[in-house]
């Protein structure tokens, strides 16, 4: 589905710019990858590169944690099972797919950016890049979910370009997606 949507995004952004090339556009753009089914795009589904990560990140005490370091934890957490081999393979699968379903939002980001620069509109064009939620894999041995209010699970990723922002430049200020809307408004 993210080729479907980005083509169509692309397709927006052209007829937008070439009938009113001084009128500001809005395209929101939300592909669904990466989630639920991680189907990779068919050119994507086995691709790998060898300096990406071999496996989800398990450098943290609450990957596969033991019984002892989830007790009094809220929920289901304290009564997960540790997280067997194959388990683990499972999700890896998943940490890998998913990965691979972002391949094809790469290429999409990618042809918007460079479509705004072909219509002379990039320099005068705001983008911005973020998520609904993060995600856990084998934290709290509780092998992939968004629901539990832990870092990973609530820290979300921001990302914007545009007239007056410094390439580089980093906010450390608190915000939340409910921003976003004054931001447009504003802009």
């Amino acid at each position: 589905s993210t080729a479907i949507i980005g083509n169509a995004s692309v397709a927006f952004i052209r007829s937008a710019v070439q009938r009113h090339p001084e009128r500001p556009f809005f395209a929101y753009i939300a592909p669904k990858a990466a989630h639920e089914p991680f189907n990779p795009a068919p050119w994507y589904a086995t691709h790998w590169d060898d300096s990406w990560p071999t496996h989800e990140p398990r450098d943290n005490p609450a990957w596969n944690a033991t019984a002892e370091a989830r007790a009094g934890k809220h929920g289901i957490i304290p009564s997960q099972p540790m997280i067997t081999r194959e388990a683990a393979e499972i999700v890896t699968d998943v940490f890998k797919n998913r990965w691979r379903t972002l391949m094809s939002v790469d290429d999409l980001i990618g042809d918007v950016v460079a479509l705004c620069e072909d219509l002379d509109v990039a320099d005068s064009t705001y983008f911005f890049f973020s998520s609904d939620h993060g995600f856990q894999l084998g934290q709290n041995n509780i092998l992939m979910d968004k629901r539990h209010v832990y870092e990973w699970n609530t820290r979300v990723h921001f990302l914007a370009r545009g007239p007056g922002i410094r390439p580089g430049s980093t906010w450390s200020l608190p915000a939340t997606q409910v921003d976003l809307a004054a931001t447009f408004t504003g802009i």
